[in-house]
């Protein structure tokens, strides 16, 4: 915890100097109140935010929404200016001005996320371990909307103006996920609205990219089967099947497979979003590898004739051969056929061939093409007649090779 008591230490330090103040805001305060604590700490600013960056000397990445994120040892710390959204074209994407806190506290989304906590060594202790009582926490509350304790305290979901769903059509996964996660209700006219954007189809507006990330966080939350169920059945699930299908189907071939090494999460996820692989490559490096060898499975398997029989093991073999147990399971929910799939995960994928070029070499064979046609005929031989064939016996095969060909 050495790194996180340098932070806090040193966001003291400045806000002691007078060169910033700082206020605990959102979902860490809202937590707080019912005795959860936040690893992720969201904190507003007032002061200059190059020398904040500058100051944070421990890798702070400022981005382009005028933010800066820092990883501790325990805690991840967001650090905004205060700001006012506008979004023109009601896609969940905003426009950012300066502004006063006071302004800032109005673009967030419920009532129960705009509490501004003062930042003090008191506070940074009850994130730390200490739980405070929440009327301790109101009584430490520099700004708030005038529900906010109200609604904390009967635990309700109310939007801050009629046209929230509309500005930034995310908060309709934010809703439910906090009727999942922390079993809060809606406000009767929040929910009026809410069911309003559900019947105009608002999410279908949220940007894709955006919309993608944040369900790709939601499949990692605690209780996420629950939330995702729960956005299906409201339609604000977007992907071109029924989760509950696919999560099934994705059970199924794990139980089948016998595999430990197969992820349901990331399979499940990739196969409902598919629809948007050129937009899940670039949520990073797993789910990059994964698309793009799902979609090099699937090309590959739909360019084979629906005719060819004799050399179905072999072809299955070469297609899925070294691919990750991840993108073959997606490849599988995917086609709809899972013959080329269960043929080889419950038949072939343990075979290989043990001789290497050098092995034959030594063999007698002369080093050129034929290496490479014996090895492949091995292969060919193994896959159809003898899987479990150990290294002796692709030896005896080879001499007896080597014998017919004279080599």
């Amino acid at each position: 915890m050495k790194m996180d008591e340098r932070i806090w230490g040193k966001l003291l330090d400045l806000q002691n100097k007078g060169r910033f103040v700082f206020y605990f805001v959102g979902g860490c305060v809202r937590d707080l109140c019912y005795g959860i604590h936040s690893r992720d700490i969201d904190i507003v600013f007032e002061g200059d935010i190059d020398e904040l960056s500058e100051a944070l000397d421990n890798g702070p990445k400022k981005s382009n929404l005028s933010t800066i994120s820092l990883y501790g040892d325990f805690f991840e710390f967001d650090f905004a200016s205060p700001r006012k959204d506008d979004y023109p074209k009601q896609n969940g994407m905003p426009s950012i001005v300066g502004a006063t806190v006071e302004e800032d506290l109005s673009r967030r989304d419920f009532t129960v996320n705009t509490g501004y906590l003062e930042f003090s060594a008191q506070s940074i202790n009850w994130f730390k371990g200490e739980l405070p009582g929440p009327k301790q926490i109101v009584s430490k509350l520099r700004y708030a909307h005038p529900m906010f304790e109200n609604d904390i305290q009967n635990k309700k979901i109310r939007i801050l103006h009629e046209n929230s769903f509309e500005e930034d059509p995310s908060r309709l996964l934010r809703a439910v996920k906090y009727q999942i996660q922390l079993n809060l209700t809606f406000e009767r006219d929040t929910e009026k609205l809410f069911n309003k954007a559900l019947e105009d189809k608002r999410i279908e507006q949220l940007d894709t990219a955006r919309y993608l990330r944040i369900m790709w966080d939601y499949f990692h939350h605690d209780n996420a089967d629950k939330l995702l169920m729960k956005l299906d059945e409201q339609g604000l699930l977007q992907g071109e099947r029924r989760y509950s299908d696919v999560v099934e189907k994705a059970e199924a071939l794990k139980s089948e497979w016998a595999s430990d090494d197969l992820d349901l999460t990331v399979v499940i996820y990739v196969t409902l979003f598919y629809g948007n692989k050129d937009q899940m490559k670039r949520l990073g490096y797993l789910l990059n590898c994964i698309v793009k060898e799902t979609e090099t499975i699937l090309e590959a398997i739909e360019s084979l004739s629906t005719e060819i029989t004799a050399k179905k093991r072999y072809l299955a073999y070469k297609i899925l051969y070294n691919k990750k147990v991840d993108s073959i399971a997606c490849a599988t929910l995917l086609h709809g056929d899972s013959e080329w799939f269960t043929l080889y995960m419950e038949a072939l994928c343990h075979v290989k061939v043990h001789l290497t070029g050098a092995d034959l070499i030594r063999m007698g064979i002369l080093e050129g093409p034929l290496i490479g046609k014996l090895k492949e005929e091995l292969l060919i031989y193994k896959l159809c007649e003898n899987p479990d064939m150990d290294i002796e016996g692709e030896i005896r095969w080879i001499e007896s090779a080597k014998n017919e060909t004279g080599n």
